[in-house]
């Protein structure tokens, strides 16, 4: 690990619990970090097939979470929890308070791994209410990053998952093996394994989970398509971050929510995401309100209100393809009306009009315009643009279009059909109606998300074909 960026961030930047890491001195394979929330013992059976499975002892750090403002059932679950844990492991190394933190936390042997507890659940120790999944995903990474530059860590990747999750047996072993560098030798920053939901008992639950899968596949897919470097999936429970890169963009966001999305906004601009082709992580479907948005919630919305999917009209993915095309031609070249020109020769005037309305309400072509005298070089201006130009930008450029192109949101099983970048829907033939049901129509979108480049990111998008500008 670079030395002065792990220093750096554990002194001026890491949560105060980080410093548990300095009273543990076993050292460890692996290490992979769960928050709970209002989840339920069972959770640990889940994960103990990738756990037991490491070739050498690996560390579990559990943050069991919650706000004085959660429900009376979630504390009574988070309580089961910790008296559950506390009871398997043996022998336990209780660990002294670090200064700034109300936490406590406990170190144990449970078979073949040990866990390390963290308590921010119980009264007098919970997190402050505007802050949830954010912080106690970062609690628990900045414990592995101190862990990982005392050098008590084998692997250099740091693994994060959820509590709905099933892990692979060989998720440890195959994110220890990643090798550091990927396509045109960009450096790897964070993996995004594949995932796949499973049912959880409730029909109208699990197809409610499968459409808005579809959905997030369809998104991605359509950020490929477009040539953007932010074309990957966000998911906390299948993320995995190289321990120095970690540092250098300074962790989890403390956010109730979307916290995935912008950890991987910052790392997308540093090296390469890498998108592994192999076993998913089986998602339990389920609704949830542990999060203000995200799967459990919108998939409770479609439940409760029994309207079907909408999603972004296909014709938005265009917009954005000859945007970024016209953008980054214009940083190459250093001229602004090069955007005008490139957008009038791709786009009828009305298709004109709404995208430059949108990059207006971005203040896009300022930024561009700083970009001109960044440096001589027309790869680091294209570079500074596109990591102006971010996933955040990216989404915003998308429904601020759809608006001014007058491109309202369509039925799911519509778009799939009609947009360019889903033509194995099509090959599905009509019965591809049944996907809520059947696996048939998801695993479809799924392979065509497997078959992207395995690379994704600003560096390679500048470096690759994408883009080529």
């Amino acid at each position: 690990m670079s030395e002065p960026a792990h220093r750096k961030y554990l002194e001026k930047y890491a949560e105060p619990e980080a410093r548990f890491a300095e009273q543990l001195e076993q050292g460890y394979g692996a290490v992979l970090v769960v928050p709970l929330h209002h989840e339920e013992p069972r959770f640990l059976a889940d994960l103990e097939p990738a756990l037991l499975a490491a070739s050498a002892r690996p560390l579990l750090i559990a943050v069991v979470n919650g706000t004085d403002n959660a429900t009376a059932a979630a504390h009574e679950a988070n309580q089961r929890v910790l008296t559950e844990l506390a009871a398997r492991s043996f022998p336990t190394q209780t660990l002294t308070p670090v200064v700034g933190s109300p936490a406590s936390a406990t170190l144990g042997r449970v078979g073949g791994y040990d866990l390390l507890l963290v308590d921010r659940a119980t009264t007098g120790q919970r997190l402050p209410s505007d802050q949830g999944v954010g912080l106690a995903r970062r609690i628990g990474m900045d414990i592995a990053l101190g862990l990982h530059a005392r050098g008590r860590v084998q692997s250099p990747w740091l693994g994060c998952t959820d509590g709905d999750a099933r892990l692979p047996a060989d998720y440890l072993a195959q994110n220890a093996a990643t090798e550091p560098r990927g396509a045109h030798g960009v450096r790897r920053v964070a993996l995004t394994l594949p995932f796949w939901h499973v049912p959880g008992g409730d029909a109208a639950v699990d197809a409610a989970t499968a459409a808005y899968e579809l959905s997030l596949r369809y998104y991605t897919l359509g950020l490929a398509s477009a040539g953007s470097p932010y074309a990957y999936e966000s998911m906390g429970s299948s993320i995995v971050v190289r321990a120095e890169a970690y540092a250098e963009v300074r962790g989890f966001p403390r956010r109730q929510a979307a916290e995935d999305f912008y950890l991987l906004d910052k790392l997308a601009k540093v090296g390469a995401v890498h998108r592994p082709a192999r076993q998913p992580i089986e998602l339990r479907s389920r609704r949830s309100a542990r999060v203000p948005f995200g799967t459990g919630a919108r998939v409770g919305e479609l439940v409760e209100t029994g309207q079907g999917l909408t999603t972004y009209h296909p014709r938005v993915f265009e917009l954005l393809r000859v945007t970024l095309t016209a953008l980054l031609r214009a940083a190459l070249s250093r001229s602004e009306t090069r955007v005008t020109e490139e957008l009038s020769r791709a786009l009828e005037a009305g298709s004109v009009g709404a995208v430059s309305s949108a990059l207006d309400d971005l203040n896009a072509l300022e930024a561009l315009r700083e970009t001109f005298g960044a440096s001589p070089d027309g790869v680091v201006r294209k570079r500074r643009f596109l990591t102006w130009f971010d996933a955040l930008r990216t989404l915003r450029f998308v429904h601020l279009v759809e608006g001014h192109a007058g491109l309202p949101r369509v039925p799911l099983l519509d778009a799939l059909t009609e947009a360019p970048f889903t033509s194995f829907w099509r090959g599905l033939g009509k019965e591809s109606g049944t996907y809520l049901n059947e696996n048939t129509g998801r695993m479809a979108a799924f392979s065509a998300e497997q078959a992207l480049p395995s690379d994704v990111g600003v560096e390679n998008a500048i470096l690759g074909s994408v883009n080529d500008c």
